[in-house]
This record gives structure tokens, sequence and C-alpha cells, in this order.
């Protein structure tokens, strides 16, 4: 296992090709960053209860426990608030950084659209330098690691989301269909594959949208669009399957370290 502030990385099987990122799951803002985000305590407190992706720590962990083949997880020890690892740096290429949304690297913006930061391009470039891109160069490497040893490398991009759309996502995909399970694709990086064992693992779940409401996956920039050994898929939990509920996470977590099992036996298929 090694770690930094900002970062966990829990060390798997090295005959595994699997790595899963859970980029959303923490609570934790710094001092010195809670000091420039201008929402109260209570307002934060709720604002960190609607954007932060409940117990996918915990749900990976779980899963990594009961299969033969430990997987590599990587999570985000720091709320999405401080920086959000899965958006693109620049704003011009990221649509959520988008100033009516305000959610891009670094939000100034709440999930009901009200300020959260003040725009500060010194502050903003420093989370950037501290955070953001430590966190992108770990998680790169990890990736190559699996590519050295294996030959290929497999994300899971592990999420969850609330059963009603949250304001800022009107204004990005409104009225999007909100089923049990969204499982986000690129059509670079995403193998039919890959789609059809995440449907079949998780079918008990119920619904499973495809890119709905949420579209794409994460890929290290290093190797996106440029290494077809990657592949990568986003799982996106609908939180009332499991909150509150120890045995319905546990039962996702099995789900998922089905997915990971047929995953880590599975060969790269063609994309879409």
């Amino acid at each position: 296992m090694s770690s930094d502030p900002a970062f966990e990385l829990i060390a798997g099987s090295p005959d595994s090709p699997v790595v899963i990122h859970v980029p959303h799951s923490s609570t934790v803002i710094p001092p010195w960053v809670r000091a420039r985000i201008t929402l109260d305590d209570t307002d934060l407190h709720s604002e960190l209860q609607a954007m932060t992706d409940a117990d996918t720590d915990q749900i990976a962990e779980l899963a990594s426990r009961v299969c033969p083949v430990r997987p590599w997880i990587f999570v985000n020890r720091l709320s999405r608030l401080v920086i959000d690892p899965e958006r693109f740096p620049d704003p011009d290429v990221e649509p959520m950084a988008r100033p009516e949304i305000g959610m891009g690297a670094v939000y100034t913006r709440t999930s009901d659209l009200r300020v959260l930061r003040l725009a500060d391009t010194a502050h903003h470039n420093e989370l950037l330098t501290r955070y953001f891109d430590p966190y992108a160069v770990a998680l790169s490497e990890v990736v190559d690691g699996r590519l050295r040893s294996l030959g290929r490398a497999t994300i899971i991009d592990l999420h969850s989301f609330p059963e009603v759309e949250l304001p800022y996502e009107a204004l990005h995909h409104s009225g999007a269909d909100r089923p049990e399970l969204c499982l986000g694709t690129d059509d670079f990086h995403t193998p039919i594959n890959l789609i059809d064992s995440a449907r079949q693992s998780f079918a008990s779940m119920g619904r499973v949208g495809l890119d709905q409401p949420f579209a794409g996956t994460y890929v290290p920039l290093k190797h996106y669009r440029s290494d077809p050994r990657v592949t990568s898929i986003m799982i996106e939990l609908r939180r009332d399957q499991y909150v509150g509920s120890t045995s319905s996470t546990q039962a996702i977590a099995d789900m998922l370290a089905d997915f990971i099992n047929s995953v880590g036996s599975s060969t790269v298929a063609e994309t879409d």
C-alpha cells in the first residue's frame, strides 16, 4: 500500500490488470482550501451530501476482498470540492467548466448553482499543482505498471448518483433517464465485451442505462485516445439502491467482484 495525503493506492495482485478508480467518495477538505469556500458549515455539509459518491470506496474494498486475484484500487482521499480528478484541466476542453455550471477541475459553483468559491486564478492554479497534477501522474503510473506487467489495463471508474436530478445536471443533460445502474463508455476505450460483462454481473440491480444519465469514463490523459491496451468503463450506482443498507452494499460489492473476475480472465475485444 502506498499513499499521499490526497490519494491512496491499495496494491492488488501482480496478475490483475484491473484498476478500480474511486474519485468522489471522500468528504475531506483541507483547512486552507475550506477557507476559500464561501458556504457556511451547514450549507457545505449539504453540498457534500449531494455531491459525494457515498461508500464507493467501501464497495471497492469489499469487492476486492472476495476476488481470488485482487484488483488495484486508487482512491481520491480528498473531496471533489477540492479538485475533481475526472475533469479535463483545460477549461476550453472540459464542458462542465462552462461558467454557468462551474464544475471543471476546480469547482466554482455548487450542485444548485450557487457560488462555491470566488474566481481566483492563483488559487485555482495552486490546487492543480498541489493536488490535480500529482494525482494524475500517480494514477498514470499505476496504469503503466499494469501495462508493463501484463500488456493491458482495465479501469473500472466507480461512482454513484442520486435518484433525483440535481440542478446543475439540468444544464448538462436535463431529463435524462435515471436507471438503477448507469454504464459510462468511451468509443475508443470501452470494448463491447466489457459492456456485456458489466450488464451480466449487475443484472440483478434492475434497469441498466448506457451513458444515461452520465456518459464517459476515466482514462489518464497520457493514454487517452492513444493506447488501446487501456480499457475503461464507468460504473454509476444509484445511491438509493444501497445507502444505509449493509446487506445491499455487500450485494453490490459481490456483483462488482464478479465483474472484476470476468475482466481479469477476459481479453481485449473490438470497441464500439
